[in-house]
């Protein structure tokens, strides 16, 4: 629920004004619900995926999935 284009504004001021200066220190009201939404998405997915029968492969004829499916051979 934040304003569009405020984590822009909040880093320029940051890198602007505080950056390698006096007041470089961790603020209280650094907001880290947005780091949090990261997390709780990527543990979902390997959830996810350390649950299911079959891993993610890369589609028939796209260049990496021959390596693919040699790295997965005897597993």
């Amino acid at each position: 629920g934040k304003p569009e284009g405020y984590g822009d504004k909040i880093a320029k001021d940051y890198v602007s004004n505080r950056y390698h200066k006096v007041g470089d220190e961790f603020q209280e009201d650094w907001d880290y619900s947005g780091a949090l939404e990261d997390m709780e998405l990527l543990y979902n997915i390997g959830h996810t995926i350390a649950n299911e029968r079959t891993f993610p492969n890369w589609f028939e004829g796209n260049e990496f999935r021959s390596i693919r499916d040699e790295s997965r051979k005897g597993k």
